[in-house]
């Protein structure tokens, strides 16, 4: 298998965090290409919408959104618990809360867009609307705490990936932190875990 992806992107970690908890990570040969430089041909070529990551199969095709990914490596690797079985009655909660944290890491990514831009091109309403959809699904993960699923089924491993890359994109607009202590101290109990640490966004170095 192959897998394209841009590695700071917090859907490519999601997926080599599930490859690596699936134990499938020496069957995968790691493509890192950007989007947004030369590397899109290559991305395009696979994704026509241009965006990562992609899993290049050999019995499935070409894959691509981190869900789907993640619902392929399920399916190779039933044991793992990334995802509930389909029908269980908490499986469309699960579901929920990785759209949840997905949606906060889509806007993360358009407030990073954005603030790339020449400052007279930015839309300072866009990213006001990005940063208030961040604030109220922060707000709305601390408020499911309680009842989120065990690391590593899909919600809680959406959720960790979510941390990290507030901090690396938008720490000067927001602290993830302040208000939400029970998600503060979720995240600080998985602080070294092996899968989490070697795909940090800064310094993980999994799958290369």
């Amino acid at each position: 298998m192959k897998l394209i992806c841009s590695p700071a992107s917090p859907f490519a970690r999601k997926v080599r965090t599930a490859l690596i908890q699936a134990g499938l990570e020496d069957q995968v040969d790691v493509l890192a290409h950007h989007p947004l430089d030369a590397g899109e041909t290559v991305i395009r070529a696979h994704n026509p919408l241009g965006q990562v990551p992609v899993l290049v199969t050999e019995d499935e095709g070409i894959l691509y959104d981190s869900a789907v990914i993640i619902d392929y490596i399920a399916a190779r690797s039933p044991k793992t618990g990334l995802l509930p079985a389909y029908g269980d009655s908490h499986y469309r909660t699960v579901m929920r809360r990785q759209a949840l944290a997905d949606g906060i890491m889509t806007a993360i990514v358009g407030i990073m867009f954005e603030r790339r831009r020449e400052n007279a091109q930015q839309a300072p309403g866009w990213q006001d609307r990005r940063m208030r959809g961040v604030r109220a699904g922060l707000d709305a993960i601390e408020a499911e705490m309680d009842t989120l699923s065990p690391y590593p089924c899909i919600d809680a491993l959406s959720i960790a990936c979510l941390p990290d890359y507030a901090d690396l994109r938008i720490s000067d607009l927001i602290d993830w932190r302040e208000g939400h202590p029970k998600l503060e101290a979720w995240f600080a109990s998985l602080a070294g875990h092996d899968a989490l640490t070697r795909t940090h966004p800064e310094t993980g170095t999994a799958l290369t």
